[in-house]
């Protein structure tokens, strides 16, 4: 049993960047980043052939940590132009026609729904992301029954032993590490003068627990640091924060109420290959030539 989560605003900003300049349909409406959205999705549903699938939205910023620091992400760009939101209303189209569970909350980063469904999983957890903020969730679940993997665009899945080689910590103690260096896409100070290195050995030294590190500068800044571990840890839910669950993965086919509506949307806007293997009954069938 396999719950993959999709972090639906990662995967649609490489998706978006990578297609800023592709060309447009007949009628003039950009469709490139929805082809490369919807095809990276379909590649890891046919890899994972998972029982549930919940693709998760940023739902405009995070009021809670934005509360306990005003200059959270504020060096981040918000919203790109009318076209890249016009295309991202085009996947939400695309995926409620398809049959895949996506969700969002108003004032909940997409962070936090994907953690949610992680604490609350009872069976194995596959997280697709870039953000290395996930990186904590890795390995056995809060229930002790399942195992989460990190898995990135580029095939490289991380368990326990990737973490631990790429920070010298397993994935629980991965919040101080991150409390100590900070974090500066996220505008997150971390503690001054301490880097990676220095962090990981702090972290190994104290078993994790950032109140019991003997260091000058921790203590000094121990306040800051404890801000910046609350702002990190995605291992302890949002406070309040409640999903529902996703339901089992039973997408789109010809005795659907919403496949017409499919394949209009693909004749639409000139989705061939899409439209082709939906007609088929491939879509969501692995293809070992890749396509």
């Amino acid at each position: 049993m396999t719950l993959l989560l999709v972090d639906a605003n990662n995967l649609f900003a490489r998706a978006w960047h990578a297609t800023r300049n592709e060309a447009m349909t007949a009628g003039d409406e950009s469709t490139a980043a929805l082809v490369v959205f919807t095809n990276i999705l379909l590649r890891h549903i046919r890899e994972e052939d998972p029982d549930r699938v919940a693709v998760c939205w940023d739902g405009g910023g995070s009021r809670y940590r934005s509360a306990l620091l005003p200059t959270y992400k504020g060096n981040r760009r918000t919203a790109t132009s009318m076209r890249s939101s016009r295309e991202r209303l085009l996947v939400k189209e695309f995926l409620s026609l398809a049959g895949v569970f996506h969700t969002e909350r108003p004032g909940v980063e997409a962070d936090d729904l994907i953690a949610r469904y992680w604490h609350d999983a009872e069976e194995d957890v596959v997280i697709v992301s870039e953000d290395k903020d996930f990186l904590q969730l890795v390995g056995s679940l809060p229930n002790h029954t399942g195992y989460c993997r990190v898995l990135r665009s580029t095939g490289e899945r991380w368990g326990v032993k990737e973490v631990r080689e790429a920070y010298g910590v397993p994935p629980g103690w991965l919040p101080a590490w991150m409390a100590l260096v900070g974090d500066t896409s996220d505008n997150i100070p971390g503690v001054p003068g301490i880097g990676p290195v220095k962090a990981t050995q702090l972290v190994v030294e104290a078993q994790g627990d950032l109140e019991a590190i003997d260091d000058e500068k921790v203590r000094e800044n121990l306040p800051q640091a404890r801000l910046c571990r609350v702002l990190v840890n995605l291992r302890l839910p949002l406070p309040g924060l409640e999903v529902p669950y996703p339901p089992g993965f039973h997408p789109t086919n010809r005795d659907s109420s919403t496949y017409d509506g499919l394949i209009e949307f693909l004749e639409r806007y000139e989705l061939k290959q899409l439209l082709a293997k939906t007609l088929a009954g491939t879509l969501w069938m692995h293809d070992p030539h890749g396509a």
